[in-house]
C-alpha cells in the first residue's frame, strides 16, 4: 500500500480543513439514556458519552462526513453520522472538496506527532499550520478506499478479541457462581471462623520506605514498610473508596494500613484464605447503597456469610482444596487467554501504525 506521495504538493492542514466552533451543537442537559436518538460526543478517548433525545442544534446530516478535533488534546475522531457535543473544547473540521478527500486527511492526521506542552488552544496557532503531502483528489480517493477496506478488517479483529475477553471474564464470573451456589454448601458467618479487624489505622502511605515488607492498601498491595504485623496467608478487604469490597490475598509477611479489613484464619484453620478469598472477591457483594462514599464496616465483614463444604458437622477443609484446584486451574487459562487477547490487540494496532507509515511514507 505504499504510494509515493513526496512527490506531491505539500499544504498546511488549514488550507484544506476550515474549521467550525461547536457552539451552537452543545447539548443542554447531561441526562443521557442508551434509548435516545442523537449521540453526545467528545473527541477524547471515550468518544460518545451517552445519547440526547434534544432536537435542536443536531449537527446535520448533509454538511457530514467531519473530523472532531480536541482543541486542547489534539485527538482526532471520524464523524460521519448526526451529533450534538459536550463542550466548545473542539473544533469540527470540513474538507475543502474540491481539493481534498476528508478520509484521506483523517488518516493522514493520525501519523502526525504533536508534542501537547501546555494547556491551550491549538487547532489555529499551530495544528492548521502542519503540512502534508497532498496527492490529486482522485488518488487521494483511492488510498482512502483501500485503507477503510484493510482498517474494516483489523477493527473487526479488534472486535472479535474484545468479544471473547469478555466471554473468558463472563465464564470465569460464571464459575464461581455455579460452584458457590452448590446446594450441598452449608452457609456460615464469616466472623465464627476467621478473626476480622482493621488494618493499622495509623499507617498512611507517607510511611512506605524503598524496601522492606509488603504493606496493603484499600488499593492492593502498593508499597512496602520497615516492618510486618502479619505472617503467613490473610485477606485484606478494600473498606472505603472506589474499589470498596475489593479482596487481596497475602503471604509471607506483610501489613495492612488505613482503610482496610484483615481477614486472617483462626488457629484451627478450619475454612482456607484462598478458598475465602475466591468467594469474597466480589464487588457486589459488599456495594453498599446510597449516594455516600463506598464504606463497609467490622460488624459487615463479621457477619458475612459464606457457602462451605462440611463434614461431621465441620468445615471440610480436603473438599476446599478440590474447588481451589478447580478454581486455580479455571482462572489460570482464563490468564493465559486474557494475555493472549491483549497481545492480539497490540498487534492489531501494531499493524494499524504499520499501514498508516507504509502508506504515507516514501518508497
Amino acid at each position: 500500500m505504499s504510494h509515493e506521495i513526496q512527490k506531491y504538493e505539500m499544504v498546511e492542514l488549514g488550507e484544506v480543513l476550515k474549521y467550525e466552533q461547536p457552539t451552537k451543537y452543545i447539548v443542554k442537559s447531561s441526562h443521557y439514556d442508551d434509548r435516545n436518538p442523537t449521540p453526545v460526543l467528545t473527541a477524547g478517548k471515550s468518544f460518545i458519552l451517552g445519547y440526547t433525545d434534544e432536537k435542536f442544534g443536531v449537527f446535520p446530516k448533509e454538511k457530514l462526513p467531519v473530523i472532531i478535533f480536541d482543541d486542547f488534546t489534539t485527538a482526532i475522531k471520524f464523524v460521519d453520522f448526526p451529533f450534538k457535543v459536550k463542550s466548545s473544547a473542539m473544533k469540527i473540521l470540513h474538507a475543502d472538496r474540491n481539493r481534498a478527500d476528508i478520509r484521506f486527511l483523517f488518516y493522514a492526521m493520525q501519523r502526525i506527532t504533536f508534542p501537547v506542552c501546555r494547556h491551550k488552544r491549538h487547532w489555529i496557532s499551530e495544528y492548521s499550520k502542519i503540512k502534508i503531502s497532498l496527492p490529486p483528489l482522485s488518488e487521494q480517493k483511492h488510498i482512502a478506499d483501500k485503507m477503510a477496506k484493510v482498517f474494516s478488517e483489523t477493527e473487526r479483529g479488534v472486535s472479535i478479541s474484545s468479544k471473547e475477553s469478555v466471554q473468558t471474564a463472563s465464564l470465569k464470573k460464571s464459575l464461581l457462581i455455579k460452584i458457590f451456589s452448590n446446594p450441598d454448601l452449608q452457609t456460615v458467618k464469616l466472623g465464627d471462623y476467621f478473626d476480622i479487624a482493621w488494618g493499622n489505622t495509623s499507617i498512611t502511605k507517607k510511611s512506605y520506605v524503598p524496601s522492606g515488607y509488603t504493606a496493603y492498601s484499600a488499593a492492593g498491595a502498593d508499597g512496602l514498610l520497615g516492618h510486618y504485623e502479619h505472617e503467613g496467608k490473610g485477606i485484606i478487604l478494600s473498606a472505603i473508596g472506589a474499589r470498596c469490597g475489593k479482596c487481596f490475598l497475602a503471604n509471607d509477611k506483610w501489613t495492612a494500613i488505613k482503610n482496610t479489613i484483615v481477614m486472617t484464619s483462626r488457629s484451627d484453620h478450619s475454612i482456607d484464605e484462598k478458598y475465602a478469598w475466591y468467594f469474597l472477591n466480589d464487588e457486589e457483594k459488599w456495594r453498599s447503597k446510597g449516594a455516600g462514599q463506598p464504606f463497609i464496616t467490622q460488624a459487615r465483614a463479621i457477619g458475612m456469610e459464606i457457602p462451605v463444604p462440611l463434614k461431621d458437622n465441620k468445615p471440610d477443609l480436603a473438599a476446599q482444596k478440590h474447588i481451589i484446584e478447580k478454581l486455580d486451574a479455571a482462572f489460570a487459562l482464563s490468564e493465559q487467554l486474557g494475555n493472549l487477547f491483549t497481545k492480539q490487540g497490540i498487534s492489531f494496532s501494531n499493524l494499524r501504525t504499520s499501514i498508516l507509515n507504509s502508506t504515507f511514507s516514501s518508497k
